[in-house]
């Protein structure tokens, strides 16, 4: 799948009212882990339309730099690899962000709909798996978010302006990743992205 169209999956979920986003982390410090392999630079369209560039953490040993750069747009986010019950997970927080990218016709970004669910100091987290070459993440679209809310009815009370906002309370974003973050009908929607080789 080319980066394009999993930014396409990506933009869709959270466009349709799927994402799930924390006040406070999603995971403890026990469960954080590192995997070099996401290390390095994922072209988006042969880097016509930008790139990802992962790198260890000048201010965190223990996480990565994610910058994300578009036609006229750069986002840092510091991204934290961590494990709960044998399913690797990445929290994003936003650092900074500068300029906008906009696509003709003035359809949201993934780059605008990442920085608005990482406003605030908001954690989002993927379902990752990390190859050699590839990152393969799954994201909640808006039916994993339907699937969450009828098994878990206490997620109802988190539902704000179509995001799905988790309390900062110790535990309660970890606690339904514990409960529900192995079953693929909640994280859904699914994208790759290739390193850039060379």
């Amino acid at each position: 799948m080319k980066f394009r169209s999993a930014c396409a999956v990506l933009v869709a979920a959270l466009i349709a009212g799927g994402c799930l986003v924390s006040e406070g982390a999603f995971y403890e410090p026990g469960d954080i882990v590192q995997d070099d392999r996401a290390i390095g630079v994922y072209a988006v369209d042969g880097e016509r339309n930008g790139r990802w560039t992962v790198s260890r953490s000048n201010r965190n040993k223990q996480a990565y730099s994610v910058i994300l750069q578009e036609p006229g747009a750069v986002t840092e986010f510091t991204g934290v690899l961590f494990q709960v019950n044998n399913n690797l997970f990445l929290d994003l927080t936003q650092e900074s962000a500068s300029g906008e990218h906009r696509e003709p016709g003035g359809a949201p970004t993934g780059t605008e709909i990442m920085r608005a669910a990482t406003s605030a100091k908001r954690h989002l987290v993927f379902a990752v798996t990390i190859t050699k070459g590839a990152v393969v993440y799954r994201a909640i679209s808006r039916e994993g978010c339907r699937v969450l809310l009828n098994a878990d009815g206490r997620t109802r009370s988190y539902v704000k302006d179509g995001w799905m906002i988790l309390p900062p309370a110790p535990g309660v974003a970890r606690g339904v990743l514990v409960k529900h973050g192995g079953d693929t009908r909640f994280f859904d929607q699914e994208g790759r992205i290739e390193k850039k080789k060379g």
